[in-house]
């Protein structure tokens, strides 16, 4: 639904609230009528700003999820997966995966939501709401890595393997480089973030 036909729809409801009280004042000055009529109102106005303002913050968070361009992150995603078939097929060369130049978009820092994180911790890592699912990421290894800008994800990509972020709770553009290991027994390859230079 439009937003605007909302706004209109309920300032046309309170209005016509407002005539049925004034003709309700006006007949009934001293009866319980009354008495009931002005707190039908209150209650019928409390609903009429309450609800569309709940249902316009819902909408702003999901609508910030879903402002994700789809054909950037298939191209990152691509990359990703690129870099790590690369390690596999040649396991002697060092491999880098440097999100600061494999990004086309502008981010401040990139968070890493591990395996079977729920929205609630996503949202208390990122200092922010942007997930409301219970079971954010459900199997073994899967992880996402969420880029942000001020307090807006701007793009998310998964990754399914092994971690190692020395320690960090984020990284930046200039400070996100990741040695990629080969695959292990369990066809795993492992990202190793580098100390800083």
């Amino acid at each position: 639904m439009d937003a605007s036909w909302n706004f209109g729809t309920t300032l046309m409801f309170l209005l016509l609230c407002t005539i049925v009280l004034w003709v309700g004042i006006r007949v009934h000055k001293k009866s319980k009528f009354l008495k009931h009529l002005k707190m039908a109102w209150i209650a019928i106005l409390f609903s009429t700003l309450y609800i569309p303002l709940c249902f316009l913050g819902n909408s702003l968070s999901i609508r910030e999820y879903h402002e994700i361009d789809v054909i950037m992150q298939e191209q990152l995603q691509k990359r990703v997966y690129d870099l790590l078939k690369y390690k596999n097929n040649n396991p002697a060369e060092k491999v880098v995966m440097n999100f600061g130049t494999m990004t086309d978009f502008t981010w401040d820092k990139m968070y890493i939501i591990g395996s079977y994180s729920s929205g609630l911790e996503a949202n208390k890592k990122l200092g922010f709401r942007w997930s409301n699912k219970d079971g954010l990421l459900t199997t073994d290894f899967q992880n996402l890595f969420v880029f942000v800008t001020g307090q807006r994800v701007v793009q998310v990509v998964n990754y399914t393997g092994f971690l190692d972020l020395q320690g960090r709770s984020y990284f930046t553009s200039t400070n996100s480089k990741f040695e990629v290991l080969e695959q292990d027994n369990d066809r795993m390859n492992k990202l190793i973030h580098f100390l800083d230079e």
